[in-house]
C-alpha cells in the first residue's frame, strides 16, 4: 500500500514537472534553460554585466550561505558575468573565466570595464579623444585598470577614469558584449 502511494505521489510530482517545466528532484529541464534569455527572478536579461559591490565579496560553490566559500574577492567595482539566478543568489563568471555564487546583495548593475586582453608585448593600451584611433592619445592605460563605461560606438567604448575619460577598443574590455551598444 504504502509503495503504491508513493508511485503516485512520485509519479504527480513528474506530471507538473512536466507541465510546469520546473525542476524535480534534481532533473534539469534542458530544452527549457536553453530557450531561457531572461532571469526568472529579476526578469533582467541573461548573461549580463554587473559589478561587486564591494571589496570583499564571498564567492561560494552553491546559492546559499550553507555552501563553502570557493575564494573571495577583493575588488570593489569588478566587472562580472551573472550566467544564472537562484532566489537571492547570482551565479557569476568573473574574466578568467571562474563561476561561483553571490548573494544579489553584493552586486550593482553600474557598467565598469577591466582593461583585460593584452597581447604579450603591450604594457598599456591607448585611450583615444574619439572612437577613433587616429583621433589624439589621451590615456595610456595598464591591465586591470578599471572605469565606468559611459557609452559605446561601433568597436569602441568610452570609459570614465575618475578624472580621465577616453575611448578604448571593446576587445580589450571586459564588462562589455561586443555587440553591446550603450548611449
Amino acid at each position: 500500500m504504502l509503495r503504491i502511494a508513493l508511485s503516485l505521489i512520485f509519479t504527480a510530482v513528474i506530471y507538473m514537472s512536466s507541465a510546469t517545466n520546473l525542476p524535480v528532484l534534481g532533473m534539469v529541464n534542458h530544452a527549457a534553460a536553453a530557450d531561457a534569455k531572461f532571469g526568472k527572478v529579476t526578469g533582467l536579461p541573461i548573461p549580463r554585466f554587473v559589478t561587486l559591490r564591494s571589496s570583499k565579496v564571498n564567492a561560494r560553490t552553491g546559492p546559499a550561505l550553507r555552501y563553502p566559500i570557493q575564494w573571495v574577492y577583493k575588488r570593489d567595482n569588478l566587472p562580472v558575468e551573472v550566467t544564472a539566478e537562484f532566489d537571492a543568489w547570482r551565479q557569476i563568471r568573473d574574466m578568467d573565466g571562474s563561476i561561483s555564487w553571490v548573494h544579489s546583495s553584493l552586486l550593482s548593475g553600474q557598467r565598469m570595464g577591466l582593461i583585460h586582453k593584452l597581447d604579450a608585448e603591450q604594457e598599456t593600451i591607448p585611450a583615444y579623444k574619439k572612437p577613433d584611433p587616429q583621433s589624439r592619445k589621451v590615456l595610456a592605460l595598464e591591465r586591470d585598470a578599471i572605469g565606468e563605461i559611459k557609452k559605446c560606438q561601433g568597436s569602441y567604448c568610452q570609459l570614465d577614469f575618475k578624472a580621465y575619460r577616453g575611448w578604448v577598443e571593446k576587445k580589450y574590455i571586459w564588462g562589455i558584449y561586443p555587440d553591446e551598444v550603450i548611449e
